[in-house]
């Protein structure tokens, strides 16, 4: 591969002060080529600049968003199968097999193509396997073609790509007011998407801060935060700030975070102090919800109730919890609309990774889905360890996100560019798993 100097984009290895700091111009052009394609798929702006007045909208107008489709959705999924493809034939590097990661992930996947058998709709759930395939191959050839490191790569110019986008969309076309009461970021995405994709940036600029020590990447975080802020992402804030924790106790100094942790419980100390004193304002909640209009102290945002309904739509046949409705499929229109009218605001899935995988590949989806994060989460942390490599800990930060974002959220379960990070996270131990400390150094650094 052709490689330039560079002081910005350290690569860290077992070595790493004794080599030169380079990137592949083919990492970096693969990397902007996936964030297209997957911008181009998952994006749509005419949708997203009337998110909140489609939130609004009868429910019935969800069911046919739902059933149409875009040509340049799947022509991007296509394009990025037929990278995939190509990348996994051209890279001369090979496979290590570590059937304690592949094993999981073979029987989630497998089960997921399976479940077209099954599923009541075959035409619905044919279409979304056809996905699966192209974001799986994919995530094959990335892994066989690059390296754990590409991740945070992928993450700086990825996310920065997407952001700017959307803040030039918001600008210009945005329908919400700035600094009104209810406003949230948007731009190219809902603005829990968005949140999400602030969040890489930030744990980007984590990991080229703690290789370069550079302050420009702590500018880029601060811009990062404060668009994190205005989408008002609570589950990307909390399950963000696990995942920057589990890095700073990898990677940080022990003085440092005995410091960070005293001052956060000195804060809230002295915030319930205040509270309980009567010293705060009535409305303090206002500031835990971040000033969004549509919370809930104690329900969740209405998300038990969307798992009632849904559950209700499943109905009383238990192999259904079992098999599963079929991959990705039991969010169909019909479904929408049944639940969208149990709750009264429009809703297309179940908020809860772990939840819908349950509904859509059942006890043996899930199962294998969990066991795979939990598994693959621990291998990095002790990784992260043992080599005291910033790789594998920028690996546990992402790993940390799926795993509690996924409590309260689908996004990591669908096929866009958030859940690319967790399975390329996991395919790398299940393919290309190190055998020796050299071997760490060449696939993992």
């Amino acid at each position: 591969m052709t490689a330039i100097d560079t002081n910005i984009l350290d690569y860290e290895g077992l070595e790493a002060e004794s080599r030169p700091r380079t990137f592949s111009w083919a990492a970096v052009l693969s990397c902007v080529f996936i964030v297209a394609m997957f911008m181009m798929a998952t994006n749509d702006p005419s949708a997203t600049s009337r998110w909140e007045a489609v939130s609004k909208e009868q429910v019935g107008k969800l069911s046919i968003a739902l059933e149409s489709g875009r040509s340049i959705r799947q022509i991007a999924f296509i394009s990025m199968g037929l990278w995939g493809a190509a990348a996994i034939f051209l890279s001369p590097r090979k496979f290590r097999i570590s059937g304690v990661y592949l094993f999981p992930l073979l029987i989630l996947i497998g089960w997921a193509f399976l479940s077209i058998l099954w599923s009541n709709d075959r035409a619905f759930t044919g279409k979304r396997l056809i996905l699966l395939g192209c974001v799986a191959t994919a995530t094959t050839g990335f892994v066989k073609s690059f390296k754990v490191r590409d991740l945070a790569l992928l993450a700086l110019l990825g996310a920065s790509i997407q952001l700017i986008g959307s803040i030039i969309f918001d600008t210009l076309y945005a329908t919400g007011e700035y600094g009104r009461s209810g406003y949230r970021f948007s731009g190219l995405q809902h603005p829990n998407h968005s949140g999400i994709t602030a969040m890489l940036l930030i744990f980007a600029c984590l990991y080229y801060f703690e290789r370069t020590r550079q302050l420009r990447f702590l500018a880029l975080l601060a811009v990062a935060s404060v668009i994190m802020f205005l989408t008002k992402s609570r589950t990307s804030l909390i399950a963000g700030l696990f995942g920057i924790g589990m890095f700073a106790a990898l990677r940080w100094e022990r003085r440092t975070i005995v410091i960070l942790v005293l001052s956060a419980l000195a804060v809230l100390g002295l915030f319930f102090v205040m509270v309980s004193s009567g010293a705060v304002p009535d409305d303090w909640s206002n500031v835990i919800h971040m000033g969004r209009e549509d919370s809930q102290a104690a329900a969740l945002t209405g998300r038990p109730q969307i798992w009632a309904a849904a559950r209700e739509w499943l109905g009383s046949d238990q192999t259904r919890l079992l098999l599963g409705v079929g991959y990705d499929s039991f969010w169909t229109p019909e479904a929408a609309e049944f639940v969208s009218n149990r709750i009264w605001f429009r809703i297309s899935e179940g908020h809860c990774a772990y939840f819908d995988t349950l509904l859509e590949l059942g006890v043996v989806g899930v199962v294998s889905y969990v066991f795979l994060l939990l598994a693959s989460l621990a291998r990095y942390v002790r990784l992260a360890v043992t080599r005291r490599s910033t790789a594998y800990a920028f690996a546990v930060m992402i790993l940390g996100f799926a795993i509690v974002h996924g409590m309260t959220e689908s996004t990591t379960v669908d096929p866009n560019f958030p859940t690319f990070f967790s399975f390329t996270a996991m395919t790398f131990l299940a393919l290309r798993a190190p055998k020796s400390r050299r071997d760490e150094e060449e696939v993992f650094s």
